[in-house]
C-alpha cells in the first residue's frame, strides 16, 4: 500500500510537470499553473482508484513497486530540472540500469525515458551528445546489479537446488525469464484491443500535446481528442474492451495500462479545460468563427463531465475492490482451521493457502501446508526439506530416505509418508485429493471442506452425518453463493470453485453413507448436490443412476427421471471426461467398473496402495462370478510394482475359482518365463491351449519360450504362423522383427516389416512400431543409440505400464554417458516406482560422483533392496568406504564379486576398503592386481596399488608404479593428478629416510 501511495504522489508530480512545461503559447501560459494541477490531480485519482492498482496495493503484488521505480526515475529528472543539480542526472541514469535488472518494464520504457531525458536537457539548454553518452555509460554500470545479484544467489541453497554452477548461469537464467515475461506481456486474444485502449491513446496524446496544449484549434484536433476521451472513459469504467476486463480472466494486474490511461485522462482534462478558458485565438493562426466556437462548446461540454466520469469510475472500482467480496475465502479458511483439531499438516491445491497461513498466524495455530501446485518446484522442495528436518517429522533412520523422496516431488513424498506412518491420520488432513488415504490403507472420510482418514468407517455408523452436513450446507450456501451465469471475474470464479469443491466433498459423503448402508441418506445427499449445491456435478449424476439401477428403494420413485437426465447428459456430451479427472473434480462414482478403472489409473501414477484399495472396493461390490476381470486388473497392478509373488498368487486364486481361466494361465506362463522356468511356462501354455486356443493366439507366447532356448528357427516359424492367422497382430509382427534382427536381417525390417506394421496401424505412433524402430536402431551400432532412445521414450509414453522399456532408456543413458538425461529419466521412473532398481542405481551413482554421500547411500540401498546387482553393490560399498563404514563396505563389495567376479572396479574397491581399514594388506594387493589384470587401462587402479605398496613399506615398488602412471599423467582427472603428486612426494620422503 505504501508503494502505491508514494506512486500516486509521483504521478501527480510528473503530470503537473509535463503539462506545465509543454504549454508555451502566450494566451495559454497564464493558465499553465492551474491546468497542470488539475491534470496531476485527475491522473492521480484515476490511477489510485483503478481496480488493478487497488488490488496490487492490497494483495502484496509487485506491480505497484515496479511502477514506483519507474516514476521515481522520472521524478529524478524533474528534480534536476528544478535544481540543476547533476547528482539527479547520475541517479536517474543509474536507476535506469538497476531498473532493467529489477523489472522488465524498464526495457520497453527505455526509449520513453530517453525522449524524456532529451526533452528535459533541451528545456534546460544542457543537451549534448557527450552528456547523453556519459549517462548511457552510467546506466550500463547499473546493469552490473545482474552480476552482484547472481553472486549473492550463488551462496544460497536455492542455487544448488537449481543446478547453477556460476553467476553466469544465474544471469542467463534471469535473461531467459525476462525474455519469456516480455513475450507473454500481451494476451494471445484481444491484444490489439488492449493496445488501442492503453498504449495507442497515450502515444497519440503525447504527439498531439505539443500543439494541442498551445491553443491550436482545428476539427482534426477535436475529433482526435473526442476519440481519446471515449477510449479513456471506457477504460476507466472497466468496459468490456478495457485492459482490466481483457486481462482479469488471465489473473494479470495491468497496472502499467492504467498508469497510461490515468496520464491520458489528466492530459485530456488539461486540453478541454484550455479550450474552455483560453478565449483569444492563437496569434498567426487563421481560425474560423465556427471552429473557435466549437472548441469553446466542446470545452464546456466535456471538461467537467470528464472529471465526473473519473470520479464515477473511482466509485465503481471502490465497489469492485472492497474487501467484503473476498470474505468468503476467509470464512472457508476459518471452517477448515476450526475442524483441523490437533492435526498440523494440510495437503492443499493452493486454493486457500494464503488465507489459511494468515489466519493460522493470527490464531497462533501451527499449520504446515503441503501444496501440490508446487509439486516440482526446486525452491519449494528445498524449503520443505528444511522444514521436515527442523520439525523432526521422521526418525533419523528414515529422514534421508524421505528427503530423497521429497526431491522427486511433493506427490511421491506424500504417497510414501502416508504409506509408512502408522499414525498419519492424527497428523494430516487433505483438501482435495482423498485418494492419498488409500495409500495409507485408510478410507477417506469427508469433514465438511476436507478429508480425513479412517481405519474403520463403522465408527461413523451412529454419527448423524446427514443432518450435520445439511445444517453446514445451509449455513454456507449464502457465503458461497451460486452464480446464474459464467463469470470472468477471478473473485467470482474463486467463489464458484469453492462451491464446486463443497459439492465434491458432499458427493463423497454420499459414497460413504452408501458404504455404511444408509442408502436413504446417501440418495438425499446426491439429490441435494444435484438440485442445490452443484447441478453440474457429473459424479452425482452417475451415483444417482447407479442407485436406481441397483434398485435402491430411495431411488426407485425417481428412476425414470434419473435415466432421462443421464440420457440427456450423454446426448449433449461434447467431449469425453477422463475417469481420473472425474473422480478428482466431482468425486467418486460408486460403481465396480469405475473403481477398477480408477485403480488402474492410480497404479500408473505410482499410487499402488490407492490402486489396490480401488480394485478391492470394486471386487467387494461385485458378485463372486463376476470378479475375474477385476482380479486380473489387481494382478496387473502387482505386476506393475514388480511384486511377482502376489501376482502369481492372484492368478492361482483365479484358476481355483475357474479352472479354465485362460488369462490367468497365460499370466502364470509369462511370470515363469521372466523367472527362467521354461518348463513351467510350457506347462501353463499347454493348459491354456487346451482351454480353447484361438488359432495363432499363443504364437507369441511360444515364440518367447523358443527365444529363451535360443531356438530362432522355431521362434520364427511360430511367429510367422501367428502373423498369417492374425495379420493385424502388431505384437506378433514386432516379435518377428526381433527374431529377424538376431538373424541379421535388419534391412528387411526397415524396408518390409516396419512399412507393413505402419499400414496395419494406420500410424507410426504405435507402441510396437516404436519398439521395433528402437531395436533396429540399436542393432545398427553405437552411433544410432540416440534415435533408439528416442523411439523407446515414445514407446514408454504410449505404454507407461511396461517397465522394461524404462530400463532400456536408462541403459542407453548410461551407455551414452548422458548424465543429464539419465537423472531426468531416473527421476521420472522413481516418481511412479520408488523401488525401481536401475533408476535408484543411476541416481545413487550420480550423487556418489558429486560427493553427496547421504543421498547416494539411500538411493543405492534402495537399488540393492530391489535387485542386488554387482554394480549397485560395488557403488554402495564405495559410499560406505568414504563414510568410514568399512565392515559393511567389505560385505557389500564381496557380494558384488560373488555375483560378477570379472567386475574390475569391485576388486579395486575391495583393495581400498582393506587398505583403509588396516586389514590384510597382502589381500589388498592381490585384489588390486586382480583388478589390473582384468583392465589395465584404468590408471586410478595403478594409483591404488601404489598406495598399498607405500603402506606396506615397499617404497621402490611404489615408486616404479608411480613412474608408469606419471608417463600418462595427462589422462587423469585433476583430483587423481593431485593424489598422484601427493603419493610421489610421500614415496620420495620415505626413500630419503
Amino acid at each position: 500500500m505504501l508503494c502505491t501511495v508514494v506512486t500516486v504522489g509521483l504521478l501527480y508530480r510528473l503530470m503537473a510537470f509535463l503539462i506545465h512545461e509543454l504549454i508555451y503559447e502566450e494566451y495559454s501560459v497564464e493558465y499553465s499553473a492551474r491546468v497542470s494541477q488539475w491534470a496531476g490531480a485527475v491522473s492521480a485519482i484515476a490511477f489510485m482508484f483503478a481496480a488493478p492498482v487497488w488490488q496490487s496495493a492490497t494483495r502484496l503484488q509487485y506491480q505497484s513497486f515496479n511502477m514506483l521505480l519507474a516514476l521515481t526515475s522520472a521524478s529524478l529528472l524533474i528534480s534536476f530540472a528544478h535544481t540543476q543539480w547533476r547528482v539527479f542526472l547520475v541517479a536517474f541514469a543509474l536507476l535506469q540500469g538497476v531498473g532493467v535488472v529489477e523489472s522488465v518494464m524498464f526495457i520497453p520504457l527505455a526509449p520513453v525515458f530517453l525522449v524524456f531525458l532529451v526533452f528535459v536537457l533541451w528545456k534546460q539548454k544542457q543537451l549534448s551528445l557527450a552528456r547523453v553518452a556519459w549517462m548511457g555509460l552510467i546506466s550500463a554500470a547499473g546493469l552490473g546489479l545482474y552480476y552482484l545479484a547472481a553472486r549473492g544467489f550463488m551462496v544460497s541453497q536455492d542455487a544448488e537446488a537449481l543446478g547453477f554452477t556460476s553467476p553466469l548461469d544465474v544471469m542467463v537464467a534471469v535473461w531467459k525469464a525476462q525474455l519469456a515475461e516480455l513475450r507473454s506481456g500481451l494476451p494471445r486474444v484481444n491484444w490489439l484491443i488492449l493496445l488501442l485502449t492503453s498504449i495507442v491513446p497515450w502515444l497519440a496524446a503525447f504527439f498531439a500535446s505539443f500543439r494541442a496544449l498551445n491553443n491550436e484549434r482545428s476539427w482534426s484536433q477535436y475529433i482526435l481528442h473526442l476519440t481519446l476521451t471515449v477510449l479513456v472513459m471506457l477504460g476507466l469504467c472497466n468496459a468490456a474492451i478495457s485492459p482490466w476486463e481483457i486481462l482479469k480472466p488471465l489473473g494479470r494486474l495491468p497496472v502499467w495500462a492504467y498508469t497510461l490511461l490515468a496520464m491520458t485522462a489528466g492530459y485530456l482534462v488539461a486540453y478541454w479545460y484550455l479550450l474552455l478558458k483560453v478565449e483569444r485565438p492563437r496569434r498567426g493562426q487563421a481560425t474560423s468563427v465556427v471552429t473557435k466556437q466549437a472548441g469553446d462548446w466542446f470545452g464546456l461540454i466535456i471538461t467537467y463531465p470528464l472529471i465526473a466520469v473519473v470520479i464515477f469510475a473511482a466509485l465503481i472500482n471502490a465497489m469492485e475492490c472492497r474487501g467484503s467480496r473476498g470474505a468468503f475465502a476467509d470464512r472457508c479458511a476459518r471452517e477448515i482451521l476450526d475442524r483441523l483439531g490437533s492435526r498440523t499438516w494440510f495437503v492443499t491445491d493452493g486454493t486457500l493457502d494464503a488465507h489459511l497461513q494468515i489466519l493460522a498466524r493470527e490464531r497462533g495455530q501451527e499449520l504446515n501446508l503441503l501444496c501440490l501446485q508446487n509439486d516440482m518446484s526446486p525452491f519449494y522442495l528445498k524449503w520443505m526439506a528444511r522444514q521436515i528436518e527442523s520439525k523432526n517429522l521422521f526418525a533419523p533412520n528414515d529422514l534421508q530416505r524421505m528427503k530423497n523422496t521429497l526431491a522427486l516431488g511433493i506427490l511421491p513424498f506424500i504417497q510414501d509418508w502416508f504409506a509408512m506412518d502408522k499414525e498419519i491420520e492424527k497428523k494430516v488432513a487433505v483438501f482435495g485429493v482423498p485418494d492419498f488415504w488409500y495409500t495409507a490403507g485408510l478410507t477417506p472420510v469427508p469433514e465438511y471442506f476436507f478429508f480425513a482418514g479412517a481405519r474403520d468407517i463403522q465408527a461413523y455408523q451412529n454419527v448423524p452425518l446427514f443432518s450435520d452436513y445439511m445444517a453446514f450446507w445451509k449455513e454456507m450456501d449464502p457465503v458461497l453463493a451460486a452464480s446464474k451465469k459464467a463469470s470472468t471475474d477471478p473473485t467470482v470464479r474463486h467463489r464458484l470453485h469453492l462451491r464446486r469443491h463443497m459439492g465434491f466433498v458432499a458427493n463423497n459423503l454420499g459414497v460413504l453413507l452408501e458404504d455404511l448402508g444408509k442408502e436413504d441418506d446417501a440418495f438425499a445427499v446426491y439429490t441435494h448436490v444435484h438440485n442445490a449445491l452443484d447441478p453440474e456435478n457429473i459424479s452425482v449424476l452417475f451415483n444417482r443412476f447407479e442407485m436406481a439401477r441397483r434398485g435402491a428403494a430411495s431411488a426407485s420413485a425417481s428412476k425414470e427421471s434419473i435415466e432421462r437426465e443421464l440420457k440427456d447428459f450423454v446426448a449433449g456430451l461434447k467431449h469425453q471426461y477422463p475417469l481420473w479427472s472425474l473422480s478428482r473434480y466431482y468425486g467418486y462414482v460408486r460403481s465396480p467398473e469405475l473403481f477398477a478403472r480408477l485403480g488402474w489409473g492410480w497404479a500408473l501414477s505410482g499410487q499402488t496402495g490407492a490402486a489396490l484399495a480401488g480394485v478391492t472396493r470394486a471386487i467387494n461390490l461385485l458378485p463372486t462370478e463376476q470378479r475375474n476381470s477385476v482380479m486380473q486388473t489387481m494382478a496387473a497392478i502387482y505386476s506393475l510394482s514388480d511384486d511377482k509373488n502376489k501376482t502369481a498368487a492372484i492368478y492361482q486364486d483365479m484358476i481355483k475359482t475357474d479352472p479354465g481361466n485362460r488369462a490367468a494361465m497365460l499370466g502364470l506362463a509369462r511370470l515363469a518365463v521372466q523367472e527362467g522356468a521354461l518348463d513351467k511356462a510350457k506347462s501353463w501354455l499347454e493348459q491354456a491351449a487346451q482351454s480353447g486356443d484361438t488359432r495363432g493366439a499363443l504364437g507369441v507366447e511360444w515364440a518367447v519360450i523358443h527365444l529363451m532356448n535360443n531356438d530362432l528357427d522355431r521362434a520364427r516359424l511360430a511367429l510367422q504362423e501367428a502373423t498369417d492367422l492374425q495379420p493385424k497382430n502388431l505384437q506378433a509382427w514386432a516379435m518377428l522383427a526381433m527374431v529377424q534382427l538376431q538373424q541379421g536381417q535388419a534391412d528387411e525390417i526397415e524396408t518390409v516389416v516396419l512399412p507393413k506394421m505402419e499400414k496395419i496401424a494406420g500410424t507410426s505412433d504405435n507402441y510396437f512400431i516404436q519398439i521395433t524402430r528402437a531395436q533396429t536402431a540399436l542393432k545398427k551400432g553405437k552411433k544410432y543409440q540416440r534415435p533408439a532412445r528416442d523411439a523407446f521414450l515414445r514407446a514408454s509414453m504410449l505404454r507407461p505400464d511396461i517397465a522394461g522399456v524404462k530400463d532400456m532408456i536408462l541403459q542407453l543413458d548410461i551407455a551414452m554417458n548422458d548424465q543429464e538425461n539419465a537423472e531426468l529419466h531416473a527421476r521420472q521412473v522413481l516418481r511412479t516406482n520408488r523401488k525401481h532398481a536401475l533408476a535408484n542405481y543411476v541416481l545413487g551413482s550420480l550423487r556418489l560422483q558429486e560427493g553427496e554421500y547421504g543421498e547416494a547411500e539411500d538411493f543405492l540401498r534402495r537399488s540393492v533392496e530391489s535387485h542386488a546387482s554387482a554394480a549397485a553393490l560395488n557403488d554402495l560399498a564405495e559410499v560406505l568406504r568414504r563414510i568410514r563404514k568399512f565392515d559393511e563396505a567389505e560385505k557389500h563389495v564381496r557380494a558384488a564379486l560373488a555375483i560378477s567376479p570379472e567386475l574390475y572396479v569391485a576388486w579395486e574397491t575391495l583393495a581400498v576398503v582393506l587398505l583403509e581399514s588396516d586389514k590384510n594388506l597382502d589381500e589388498a594387493e592381490q585384489a588390486v592386481r586382480k583388478s589390473i589384470d582384468l583392465f589395465k587401462e584404468d590408471l586410478r587402479v595403478q594409483i591404488t596399488l601404489a598406495r598399498i605398496l607405500l603402506k606396506k613399506g615397499e617404497t621402490e615398488r611404489a615408486r616404479e608404479t608411480l613412474r608408469k602412471v606419471k608417463s600418462r599423467q595427462g589422462e587423469l582427472a585433476p583430483f587423481d593428478q593431485a593424489e598422484l603428486n601427493r603419493l610421489s612426494e610421500a614415496a620420495s620422503s620415505n626413500r630419503k629416510r
